[in-house]
């Protein structure tokens, strides 16, 4: 194993939010000296969209136009790099 990565050496990281999901880590099959411990984590999703109201304030198109540049820039942005 390498250190602080949690992989077998050599083992290629994932490089999709789609590969992630797929192959999961091999931790997470309770298996192993420390399967005792829980490993918690959260995703925190920030606004920086200073030009569009919030939700309950913007119209149906500006919410749209949101929901579509969110979508665009998840499919080319690298989460697991």
């Amino acid at each position: 194993m390498s250190p602080g990565n949690g992989r077998p050496r050599g083992a290629k990281a994932p490089t999709s939010f789609a590969e992630l999901v797929e192959r999961p880590s091999e931790w997470l099959s309770g298996g192993g000296p420390r399967a005792e411990l829980v490993l918690s984590t959260r995703v925190r999703l920030a606004r920086n969209l200073d030009t569009v109201p919030f939700t309950h304030r913007a119209r149906d198109e500006q919410l749209q136009g949101v929901l579509s540049s969110a979508r665009r820039r998840s499919r080319t942005a690298c989460c697991c790099a």
